[in-house]
């Protein structure tokens, strides 16, 4: 598509066979995501859904590594940043999180939008992120995931909502605090942001 194009949606029923009153639907708040032409070549960005970007080889590096894409999500929690910049988790089946040392488009996260970004996939100490260089916002004030319930955690919980019962601060060391329920320990490390 070029700049000025139509774009045309179509929508068809089967409303062939029946009696009495029809069945009525209504269509609301209808994304169209334009994946634009990078410039080189006529090459473009895909997209690719969270699940897909998270996944990773047998030594834990992204399979998704430096791909360049686009991907769509719901905001779940705040921005663990604070100040200029990123540090939010994106939900889509699965978390992902989304790191920029600066503001991108002006864009303010609230936990329940959904938005679409483009950007590149990146790792750091061992945590896949996406690093944004557009982001829309689509809808706000959308419902969140319900958090697993778990004991322990491990990297299977990596960018994912959860939630712990029944447990105690045992130990504070600077930022860290461990939780404990007198069998399995989590240490939570408290951002000064």
């Amino acid at each position: 598509m070029q700049d000025g194009d139509a774009l045309y949606l179509a929508w068809s029923g089967d409303d062939v066979n029946g009696s009495g009153s029809r069945d009525e639907f209504a269509l609301d708040n209808i994304s169209v995501i334009m994946v634009a032409d990078t410039g080189s070549g006529g090459s473009s960005f895909s997209y690719y859904d969270i699940p897909t970007l998270t996944t990773v080889d047998a030594n834990g590096v992204a399979d998704s590594l430096g791909v360049e894409c686009v991907t769509s999500g719901i905001v779940v929690g705040v921005d663990m940043d604070g100040n200029a910049g990123y540090s939010f988790t994106l939900w889509n089946q699965e978390g992902i999180n989304v790191f920029s040392f600066a503001d991108v488009d002006g864009y303010v996260v609230e936990e329940g939008d959904s938005i679409v970004m483009r950007g590149v996939v990146d790792q750091f100490n061992g945590l896949i992120q996406f690093i944004p260089d557009t982001i829309s916002l689509l809808d706000s004030g959308l419902a969140i995931p319900t958090p697993t319930l778990i004991t322990s955690l491990g990297e299977v919980h990596e960018s994912e909502l959860v939630r712990i019962e029944n447990f105690w601060v045992d130990a504070i060391a600077g930022a860290n605090i461990t939780l404990s329920d007198g069998s399995n320990n989590i240490v939570i490390r408290i951002d000064s942001d």
